[in-house]
């Protein structure tokens, strides 16, 4: 079931907080919100703490929808578009993307996050395409 941290109704006005930056691709952001926030719950309670607003930050990088010049890359988008459809009001499919991050990759900073946005596919398991 996991650990339940503290706090999360804080956690989820940060994460609307970062939301009001986040860069979509045709996504909505109420559904952006609710699947950051799940991972950036996910990963306070993976240090035994509130959220605070570096956790959802991360989140929003881990996604590519925070913190890129350039935009994240096409295939990464493509992921986490049928993802977080429908996110907002789905309990479920907030579950499933918090669950979708590995324990390794929730100890990543924000900043490691987005210097390395090009190994996403090693971040969740997913093989590379075809060239």
């Amino acid at each position: 079931m996991g650990s339940m941290a503290s706090d999360l109704g804080y956690g989820l006005k940060l994460a609307k907080l970062v939301g009001e930056r986040a860069v979509l691709e045709g996504e909505h952001l109420d559904d952006v919100v609710a699947g950051c926030f799940s991972c950036g719950a996910r990963r306070s309670s993976a240090f035994h703490r509130s959220p605070v607003i570096y956790d959802m930050e991360w989140a929003f990088a881990l996604w590519g929808y925070w913190g890129f010049l350039e935009g994240p890359p096409e295939d990464l988008v493509a992921f986490r578009r049928p993802l977080f459809a429908g996110a907002a009001h789905d309990y479920d499919r907030q579950r499933a993307i918090a669950d979708t991050v590995p324990e390794h990759v929730v100890r990543l900073t924000a900043s490691d996050l987005r210097a390395d946005i090009g190994a996403w596919r090693d971040w969740f398991g997913v093989p590379a395409q075809p060239a």
